[in-house]
């Protein structure tokens, strides 16, 4: 509180995402160009409740030197060996990876959420939860929104 019981005046703080505790300041790397069409830059947020690093890719999907996919750790859609998005990314050939999915981390590498790839439903939705990844077989992405609504692109798993 200010003087005089008024609320402080927090103008000067940067902001603060929702759900996150208060940010109290707030840095970011000059971005660097991957190539045509991703750039990659970091954050970091100082809040009451400590520090967050946070990677950035940035990435014009409409550009046709890109292609979005989504790819299984190991290549195999449980990986016990929990496989690093890094090493993903280099085995793929990949310019650049992203953990796309919140998983069972030392318990056998499983998504928790909903995964969709080529538009094919790899492991289903779970009601509530946000961490869905979706790719249809055009190359676009798609959220939870659309994975929970089962449109027609996505096709059953193959047996």
């Amino acid at each position: 509180m200010a003087p005089h019981g008024r609320p402080a005046d927090r103008n000067w703080l940067p902001a603060t995402p929702e759900n996150w505790p208060l940010v109290v300041d707030h840095t970011r790397t000059p971005a660097e160009t991957v190539t045509r069409g991703p750039r990659h830059y970091g954050e970091t947020y100082d809040t009451v409740g400590g520090r967050r690093h946070i990677q950035v890719l940035e990435a014009d999907l409409s550009d046709p030197n890109l292609r979005v996919g989504a790819v299984e750790a190991g290549d195999t859609f449980t990986d016990p060996e929990d496989e690093t998005p890094s090493s993903t990314a280099r085995r793929r050939h990949a310019v650049a990876g992203v953990n796309g999915d919140y998983f069972e981390i030392h318990a056998g590498g499983r998504p928790l959420g909903g995964v969709v790839s080529d538009g094919r439903l790899l492991n289903s939705p779970k009601p509530g939860l946000a961490s869905q990844l979706g790719v249809k077989p055009d190359g676009t992405m798609c959220g939870p929104e659309v994975i929970r609504r089962r449109r027609r692109w996505i096709r059953p798993p193959e047996p």
